[in-house]
């Protein structure tokens, strides 16, 4: 209930702001699946959203309001320095994020005959402004405080935030924020144990801003080899043997240790090949481990069935024979 009072709270605001009354009617989510069931319903009967109208409103009101006090302070270049130093990364990143998170929130649950309106990145982009800068202005007036601070950072202060919300002149739908929200501070979705983002039976597992499947996290024991085979991107497979761990990885695809050597860097390179060939190419499955000289990562990357040693493998990856690969430095 005190959640539900303080997203009104907040959603009282922003109409204020935009010179408007009130919603007739405010549906708060709890899950996204729920949130895109009910944006469908609502958008039956009104499609135009309120959110860039309400954006323009907040760019000319708040933020010319606080640039004012800012320049009466002198505090202008420290806020600009702050901001810039700590928060802008992950301001961007999460803003350039909103097409991929919409996706994955909501891309399955579309019901046919319901309506085919698709909820659009609008309703992440007031969070985006919500979670940064929400953060970024309680570190700066704990430098500089700013008794006179009014609009959206006292509300942001006093109020809990949506995650997601659809809102339009009678109706406002709100998913309220997550249980789990972990992002890095550039503003990446990654987790290693945990989901990045929750909300009672749903889930949303990252790596590096990949999405994974709940599988990898919860029921390891579960994954199968087709699992691992179809993902052909290098970066995502990485991934997978990282949340596995590389043993499990190997046991998984059933792979033995063909050949190892040791790289220019002083890195051990391993060859793996799998114990029987794979049913669908009638071959054996060969792996190069090796590990990233500029990040220390380690990578499992898939090489043909014709290598024979883990340096040949190595030359392979960058399109070299093994004679023709001869690196001083490698990046």
């Amino acid at each position: 209930m005190k959640e539900a009072n303080e997203l009104k709270n907040l959603l009282a605001f922003y109409y204020s702001l935009a010179e408007l009354p009130a919603p007739d009617f405010v549906t708060i989510c709890d899950t996204p699946k729920e949130f895109h069931h009910q944006v469908q319903r609502a958008a039956l009967r009104e499609d135009k959203t309120l959110h860039q109208f309400m954006l323009a409103a907040f760019r000319s009101k708040v933020l010319s309001d606080l640039h004012r006090q800012l320049t009466a302070k002198h505090l202008i270049e420290k806020y600009h320095r702050l901001f810039n130093e700590k928060y802008r990364a992950k301001f961007v990143q999460l803003k350039n994020n909103r097409h991929q998170i919409r996706q994955i929130l909501f891309g399955q649950h579309t019901s046919p005959g319901i309506s085919t309106f698709v909820v659009s990145d609008d309703t992440f982009l007031l969070t985006v402004f919500e979670s940064v800068f929400s953060e970024f202005i309680a570190e700066f007036s704990e430098q500089h405080p700013l008794t006179d601070m009014v609009g959206l950072y006292e509300e942001l202060s006093r109020n809990g935030s949506s995650f997601f919300s659809y809102l339009t002149r009678y109706e406002a739908v709100i998913l309220r924020w997550p249980d789990n929200f972990h992002v890095t501070p550039m503003g990446i979705f990654h987790t290693l144990d945990q989901p990045c983002l929750s909300w009672k039976d749903q889930r949303f597992y990252f790596y590096n801003n990949w999405p994974i499947s709940p599988e990898f996290y919860e029921n390891p024991d579960r994954v199968t080899k087709t699992m691992v085979m179809s993902e052909k991107n290098v970066e995502k497979r990485r991934a997978y043997m990282e949340i596995l761990g590389s043993k499990r990885f190997a046991e998984l695809l059933d792979l033995r240790v063909r050949d190892q050597s040791i790289d220019r860097q002083g890195y051990l390179v391993e060859l793996y090949q799998s114990n029987q060939p794979d049913d669908l190419s009638g071959d054996y499955i060969q792996f190069v481990k090796v590990i990233c000289p500029s990040t220390g990562r380690a990578y499992m990357l898939c090489v043909p069935p014709e290598i024979k040693s883990a340096l040949q493998a190595v030359a392979w990856t960058f399109g070299k024979e093994l004679d023709e690969y001869q690196p001083v430095i490698e990046t």
